[in-house]
This record gives C-alpha cells, structure tokens and sequence, in this order.
C-alpha cells in the first residue's frame, strides 16, 4: 500500500515537473514577444515578416535514437509563420508558428515490448506488430536563433513546444492529447524577398505523463522549405 501510494505520488510530481517546464517555455515565449513588441519599429528591419512551407522526412532509427523496439516514419507538411522581433549586428531572433500534419507509419518489432502482465496483451501485440499508418496534427510555438554568415546566407537554430493529437493509438502512446517537442538547425538562403530553407530536426512527442502508456516517440528528420518575406 505504502509503495503504492508512493509511486502515484511519484508520478503526479513527474506530470507537475513536465507540465511546468512546457508552460514556462511557452510563457517565456509570451513574454519576451510581448517586450519587445513595445520597442520602436524603426529598429527593426522592415521585411521582418515570412510565411512559407516545409516538406519533411524522419525516421525513429537514425542517429541518435536507434532503438530496435520499434519503426515509426512520418512524412510530414509545415506552414511557418515567423516574425522577426530581435536583430543586433548579424545576429536576429524569430518567434516561430509551425501548424503541422504528420503523416505516420508505425510498427512495433519487438513483441516482448508489451509484458504478459498488460491486459489482453496478446491482442495488443497481434495489433501493434501490424504496420499502421495515422496522423498526428501539431501546433508548434518557438523561438530561432540565426547568424548571417553573408548577404543571402545565415545558418540558425531552433527550438519549439506545442499541443498536438494523434488519430490512433501505439504500444507507446495513446491517440489523442500530446506534446510536439521539436529542436532543430539549419541554413537559409534568400535571394530578393524569397528563402529557400534545409533543416535538421530531433523530434519527441508525449503526453507529459497525462496519460499512460507515456513512452513516446522519438525521429530524426530533414525538411526543405521555402518563404517569402511580406
């Protein structure tokens, strides 16, 4: 009993730490956005506006996840909706908005992953061992930071957090309610008002320990893109 109410404890402070972190990201996002929307126009560059698309590719078993349990590929579209709110020298910083459809194929290898102990866990392996394809719909939030190696060129960095929801369930997650966790790099290169894009990504998707099972999924990916500077 006593194990017991300790590993429910145990895991609501799990789920306050993780949720806590995501919220302050967000927040902090919020915050400095709203700073420095105060500060005078004229200090910015005037196209600091973009929209644009991104087309991408990930696979769970490339470097550095590689873990032989599971496949799970995604082909996936982004809109980017970016606003350039910090600029110094060659240095600027984005705030990032990624609507995102993935689009999955997932198959879990190893069957031993789901334990005798699961409830009807010779149905779930009979399930979960079938490659099943679903989507998964995201809404990132996120901030880049870029430098401009010349006039067309600048490499940069990116992190962003965000809700999202899956249409099927695996042996790791549950369909509904997650978390898109994207950290990612990059280089653009812009010719006039239009910006051909190469990113790499790391990506990991969970439900903060809201639900269970709460394993997740991990990909690495590459994704090209364009924008155009309004």
């Amino acid at each position: 009993m006593r194990k017991t109410l300790k590993s429910a404890l145990s895991r609501k402070q799990n789920i306050k730490k993780s949720m806590l972190l995501k919220l302050a990201f967000l927040f902090s996002i919020f915050l400095f956005a709203n700073s420095i929307a105060a500060q005078d126009k004229n200090e910015r560059n005037e196209n600091d506006k973009r929209i644009g698309l991104n087309l991408g590719y990930s696979q769970q078993d490339r470097f550095p996840f590689n873990d032989e349990d599971y496949s799970h590929i995604t082909r996936y579209i982004k809109i980017q909706l970016a606003q350039e709110v910090w600029r110094k020298d060659r240095q600027a910083m984005e705030i990032l908005i990624e609507p995102s459809i993935y689009f999955v194929n997932h198959q879990l290898l190893n069957l031993f992953f789901i334990k005798p102990k699961e409830p009807n866990f010779e149905a779930q392996r009979a399930l979960f061992t079938q490659n099943r394809s679903y989507r998964e719909y995201a809404l990132n939030l996120g901030l880049t930071y870029s430098y401009d190696i010349n006039s067309r060129l600048l490499t940069y960095g990116l992190i962003s957090v965000g809700p999202m929801t899956a249409t099927a369930d695996t042996e790791r997650q549950r369909k509904g309610f997650s978390f898109s966790d994207i950290l990612g790099a990059g280089m653009r290169y812009r010719i006039q008002n239009l910006e051909f894009d190469l990113r790499f990504t790391l990506r990991h998707v969970s439900s903060a320990n809201l639900r269970r099972p709460n394993n997740g999924h991990n990909s690495a990916g590459v994704e090209v893109g364009f924008s155009y500077h309004l």
